[in-house]
């Protein structure tokens, strides 16, 4: 039960490292800060967190820096996937609208 509780957290941790950067490079930048992209991040490391608690993926003390970083990289991955898709669908459907 604790182990699946820590398989669970810690790509939301990696999920939550990785919407922080988000989070000080906006605000270095002077931009305001998306607050439903970092709800997206780490709803992506929900996901993803239990999809390794179903697929057993074990976490131990001794790779569990390696897992932060390996599920921060899919994190990553898969939101550029989906955020891609949405565009790409979002392209074609304007295309639709104007051509009519």
């Amino acid at each position: 039960m604790v182990a699946d509780l820590v398989n669970a957290v810690i790509p939301v941790l990696s999920a939550a490292l990785y919407a922080a950067t988000g989070f000080v490079q906006k605000n270095q930048s002077g931009q305001s800060f998306d607050w439903q992209k970092f709800g997206i991040t780490i709803g992506v490391g929900v996901v993803i967190g239990a999809i390794s608690v179903y697929a057993g993926w074990p976490v131990t003390a001794d790779n569990i820096g390696q897992q932060i970083i390996a599920y921060g990289g899919v994190i990553v991955l898969l939101e550029r996937i989906l955020k891609s898709g949405y565009k790409y669908h979002d392209n074609l459907s304007t295309e639709s609208t104007e051509s009519q």
